[in-house]
């Protein structure tokens, strides 16, 4: 048996709070209630044991119908009101190594989940298709950090995003001004103030300078709204991010 593949005699299926509060907040909601419902069934099918959890339930409401309903007689969601499931009264793997966890929210409960399984030595698995979080960018960071990626990855895609960003959105910036500049100078009155400026002493051109100024505005622009996010994803503390959320 290789580590990388699943074993239903090792392994222990936990689903983690796919509640009724998350389903109007998260807009992949449905398709992580189905996906969870489906590893339920097959679950069930192959012996495999099943752990759910619920996240303050008295504030967050139940388990959604989707998944409770396919879940097997006697099987009850652990209350807890930590972030890691495996720091939940209860939470048991009864001596299994291997982990398929899948629910809400990728970047707090199912991330501080595998992260701590993973620090007692569980082989973990996420099935990206039935976990989510309120926002894209969050669901991917979680998926991320799940599947070991460090601080610095994740300030660096940050910071090649925005700078990417940037730079197109300047480069177009300029393409525009220039067109433009073409298209005024077919304008009479402005090719006659063109053909007449030096007289008048006035300079209606673009300079190498102004270029590199502009240039070097853009980078300064990109890096500095690029390394804020980057810094906050790559630190992604927990408590934080549900209060940014």
């Amino acid at each position: 048996m290789t580590p990388a593949k699943l074993d239903r005699e090792r392994s222990t299926l936990v689903v983690i709070d796919v509640q009724e509060a998350f389903r109007k907040a998260v807009p992949s909601f449905d398709d992580v209630a189905r996906g969870a419902a489906a590893l339920v069934r097959g679950a069930e099918a192959t012996g495999v044991p099943i752990l759910v959890t619920e996240q303050y339930p008295k504030g967050l409401g139940r388990t959604v119908p989707e998944v409770a309903e396919a879940l097997p007689d006697g099987i009850e969601p652990i209350e807890k009101v930590c972030f890691s499931a495996s720091e939940a009264e209860d939470f048991d793997l009864g001596g299994r190594d291997q982990a398929l966890v899948c629910g809400l929210e990728a970047h707090v409960c199912v991330n501080q989940t595998v992260l701590d399984l993973i620090d007692e030595g569980v082989e973990v698995h996420v099935p990206v298709d039935a976990v989510g979080s309120r926002f894209a960018q969050s669901r991917e960071i979680g998926i991320e950090k799940a599947l070991g990626a460090q601080r610095r990855h994740i300030l660096m895609q940050f910071l090649s995003e925005a700078m990417v960003i940037t730079g197109v959105g300047g480069m177009s910036g300029i393409g525009l001004a220039y067109v433009v500049s073409l298209l005024i100078g077919r304008i009479p009155f402005y090719s006659e103030l063109a053909q007449h400026a030096e007289a008048a002493d006035i300079q209606l051109l673009i300079s190498p300078t102004s270029v590199v100024v502009a240039t070097t505005i853009l980078i300064i622009t990109g890096l500095v709204s690029g390394m804020i996010p980057a810094i906050r994803a790559a630190n992604l503390d927990p408590i934080e991010a549900l209060r940014y959320e």
